[in-house]
C-alpha cells in the first residue's frame, strides 16, 4: 500500500468544491461553495486560537466567584466564524436577485441568515473523502 496516496496533511491544502442543496426538498440549489479541509493550516489556526480562549476562560472561571458562559447569540458567532474560515469562496450565490461577491462579510450575512449552509459547509469540510483521492 503506498500510503502516500492518503497523505491528509497534503490532501488538507486543497479545497473541495460542492453543490448548495435546499434545505427543505433537498435539491440542488445551483449555488457552489468551495470549502478548506477541516485539517487545512486556516482551520486548525482558528480551532487553536478558539480552544486557547476556552482555557482561558475556563481557568478565569475556575478563579472566580461569577463566572462566565456564553450565551446563545455568542454560540451562534462563534458557528457563523468557524462556517468562514472554512469557506474558500463560491459561485452562483445571489442576494436580492444580484450577485453575492464573495468576501468575509458577504459570508457572514450569508451564513447569519441561513443557519441550514452551516451545517452543509462544516459537513463537506469535515469529510475526509472530500479531499482524499480514492
Amino acid at each position: 500500500m503506498d500510503f502516500s496516496k492518503l497523505d491528509t496533511v497534503k490532501a488538507a491544502e486543497t479545497t473541495h468544491k460542492f453543490a448548495v442543496l435546499h434545505p427543505v426538498t433537498g435539491e440542488e440549489t445551483g449555488a457552489l461553495i468551495d470549502v478548506y479541509s477541516a485539517e487545512s493550516n486556516p482551520v486548525r489556526h482558528y480551532a487553536s486560537t478558539v480552544l486557547r480562549k476556552l482555557q482561558k476562560q475556563e481557568f478565569d472561571n475556575n478563579r472566580s466567584r461569577k463566572p462566565k458562559f456564553k450565551d446563545l447569540d455568542e454560540l451562534q458567532e462563534d458557528a457563523i466564524e468557524a462556517c468562514i474560515v472554512r469557506t474558500a469562496g463560491w459561485q452562483n450565490v445571489q442576494w436580492d436577485g444580484k450577485e453575492l461577491e464573495f468576501n468575509e462579510d458577504n459570508a457572514r450575512k450569508l451564513l447569519t441568515a441561513c443557519p441550514w449552509l452551516r451545517e452543509q459547509v462544516i459537513e463537506h469540510s469535515d469529510n475526509l473523502a472530500n479531499f482524499l483521492k480514492a
